[in-house]
């Protein structure tokens, strides 16, 4: 599970999770989803079973390994196959790429995580290193590699053009779906991209005061 979930993180995707119940009552088909992972789904209702057909007969993505929903949510081993069963993948970077994503970033071995959020309008993209460190027991680091903690540049490729303005150093970058740029390992990398230029001036004081206002006026 892990290893799809540093995959898809590295392929510019942000995973989220559902839980069987949110399945169950609908929040698949209502979420604006893409994709639907199915690590080890190996039980399912017949409920949640069904809404993830309708996932996918609705265009939705599914990606998995082996027979997901072999057995019901009770544990007993259903009569006959619910999904198409497929070979167990040896090849994650592979499953990963039939999802579709907003951000690619290459190389895809430069070890770059993607994470993306909403502020108003605008679409906010953070970059950084993956650089697989933990604190032990006694409360230090552990982990990590020459390699995870340098910096490396890389190309991010969006899935639409905008306006892409560095909310580190301020720099506008003008309108493109593609900047190449340098991530440093302990330090992420924050894109904006906007529909319009933003005006001169703190970008991120923008930003707030543009979704401050966006905000008043839903209320």
């Amino acid at each position: 599970g892990v290893a799809w979930l540093r995959q898809l993180r590295r392929a510019g995707c942000t995973p989220r999770f559902l839980s069987s119940e949110q399945i169950e009552r609908g929040d698949l088909a209502g979420g604006g989803w893409k994709a639907l992972v199915m690590q080890g789904s190996l039980a399912m209702s017949d409920r949640e079973a069904a809404a993830v057909r309708a996932f996918a007969a609705a265009g939705g993505t599914l990606v998995y390994e082996g027979e997901p929903a072999a057995f019901d949510e009770r544990g007993r081993l259903r009569a006959a196959p619910v999904f198409e069963a497929r070979a167990a993948c040896t090849n994650v970077a592979a499953a990963v790429a039939a999802v579709p994503a907003p951000v690619r970033v290459s190389p895809a071995a430069a070890g770059v995580v993607v994470h993306r959020y909403r502020l108003g309008d605008a679409r906010l993209i953070a970059l950084e290193r993956d650089a697989d460190v933990r604190m032990g027991e006694d409360l230090k680091l552990v982990g990590g590699d020459a390699a995870s903690e340098t910096p490396v540049e890389v190309e991010v490729t969006l899935d639409r053009a905008g306006h892409v303005t560095d909310l580190r150093d301020g720099r506008r970058l003008g309108r493109t779906d593609r900047v190449r740029l340098t991530v440093d390992p302990w330090r992420p990398s924050i894109l904006a991209v906007t529909d319009a230029p933003l005006p001169d001036g703190d970008p991120v004081a923008h930003l707030a005061a543009a979704a401050a206002r966006q905000g008043a006026r839903k209320q």
